[in-house]
């Protein structure tokens, strides 16, 4: 499966993005209404966190973001990392990987054991799952049988995984975020990102308050986007718009 694709932010030739990846210490302001934040991102060969703003209220804690932006200097705050495009990779806290691990996606692995597996293996649990899968067997009640399960279930869904971590980038909760993908499968990160709108129309709960966020996010025209493809095919079904029940903000 190719890699998911993530759509590339405006460039300013004067001023070309920087790449920043860190995981996110604490938040220290979040305005939920227009999407912008404030957080302390810890970064690798730093002794000092970075502070970063921009469009990232549906950051967590824990989480290791990959951001695209530049650095300015506020006149009252200082340096800071002014964010205009930014993903989530695979949780790094042990709250979210417990989540992460019972939501189903990888079979096998039910609350009960990803609650035994955190238990065991802490921050370091995907990693286990990923490079030293015989580790497992150090969890009471897990065999070779289960053991070769979660191994081969955890490679399949290498590319399910790209696709959902771009979506919750783009502000879904990871139960939105997963039933996008089981509308669109391995298009769903190319029609969110090229078309945000079409959710609305085809995934239940996905609203156009949802839309609005995303359309916003990735820097495109909200009228032409409701008008356009969107608007169209809702005028031709004569379907009211769907109720907006899609708009987490984050991970859930």
């Amino acid at each position: 499966m190719p890699p998911a694709k993530f759509p590339a932010p405006p460039e300013d030739a004067a001023q070309p993005l920087v790449t920043l990846e860190g995981v996110v210490e604490r938040l220290t302001f979040v305005n939920p209404e227009n999407q912008y934040a404030v957080l302390q991102l810890a970064v690798r060969g730093r002794r000092q966190p970075v502070t970063v703003v921009g469009p990232l209220a549906a950051a967590r804690e824990g989480e290791e973001l990959r951001l695209q932006g530049r650095y300015e200097v506020h006149p009252r705050f200082g340096e800071q990392f002014r964010a205009v495009w930014w993903y989530a990779v695979l949780p790094a806290t042990v709250t979210g990987i417990r989540k992460y691990l019972a939501s189903g996606l990888i079979k096998g692995i039910g609350p009960e054991l990803a609650r035994r597996l955190v238990e065991r293996f802490g921050a370091h649990t995907l990693e286990v799952i990923d490079h030293t899968p015989e580790r497992l067997a150090e969890v009471p009640g897990i065999g070779a049988k289960r053991i070769q399960q979660i191994t081969r279930d955890w490679q399949l869904q290498k590319g399910v995984r790209e696709v959902l971590v771009g979506l919750q980038g783009l502000g879904l909760s990871l139960a939105f975020a997963t039933r996008v993908y089981r509308h669109y499968g391995d298009q769903a990160l190319e029609v969110a990102t090229s078309n945000p709108y079409q959710l609305a129309l085809d995934v239940a709960g996905v609203g156009f308050q949802t839309a609005d966020r995303l359309a916003a996010r990735l820097n495109l025209d909200p009228h032409a986007g409701r008008e356009g493809r969107g608007g169209a095919c809702l005028c031709a079904s004569g379907s009211a718009a769907a109720p907006d029940r899609g708009t987490a903000q984050g991970p859930a």
